[in-house]
């Protein structure tokens, strides 16, 4: 597991508790699934485009990046909705009163190993996006870049989460629940 071989490689020396270190090696190994997900979004759907790309690139600059923007919305959605789907598999219920109180979130995942994943999930995407936070912190600074901001990304995602955990078959109210925790 992620967890024994960060334990075994001395990658991480915080003294944390096994519970704590697997939670942390669950969400590297979601934060890898999401990548790997995005980038086969990429080769799946954009990559027929790529000659294309390059000739909008060179003829009109402003348009390149407007469709390079859509594309790594469309790739972080496609990623975030593939994962959401596996992991809410299934999940026709939720613990008593965990859509009631925020408060009582934590100690109602630890009853559903579903719910529980999809918070780590979350956690993983977070940790990843705040990987690439750029040094320009305003969103207006993105307007010549081809990727949006990383805020904007984030909230992006809850398009793909949300198909995601519909599509695997979840109530409705369960996939509201799932993201507004999220």
């Amino acid at each position: 597991s992620i967890a024994a071989l960060l334990t075994q490689c001395h990658a991480i020396e915080t003294g944390l508790p096994k519970d704590r270190l697997d939670a942390l090696a669950d969400a590297l190994k979601y934060a890898l699934w999401f990548l790997m997900e995005h980038e086969r979004s990429h080769i799946e759907r954009h990559y027929p485009y790529s000659e294309r790309m390059i000739e909008l690139m060179l003829r009109d600059r402003p348009a390149w990046i407007d469709m390079r923007s859509m594309m790594e919305t469309d790739a972080d959605c496609r990623a975030a909705e593939t994962l959401a789907r596996a992991l809410a598999r299934g999940l026709s219920s939720l613990p008593p009163r965990a859509t009631d109180e925020r408060g009582k979130l934590f100690r109602a995942a630890h009853y559903n190993p579903t719910v529980e994943s999809f918070l780590r999930l979350g956690l993983a995407i977070v940790l990843l996006f705040s990987l690439i936070i750029p040094r320009r912190r305003a969103i207006t600074d993105y307007d010549n870049e081809p990727y949006s901001h990383p805020q904007v990304r984030l909230v992006t995602l809850n398009q793909g989460l949300g198909r995601g955990v519909q599509s695997a078959g979840c109530p409705g109210h369960i996939a509201v629940t799932l993201l507004d925790w999220f």
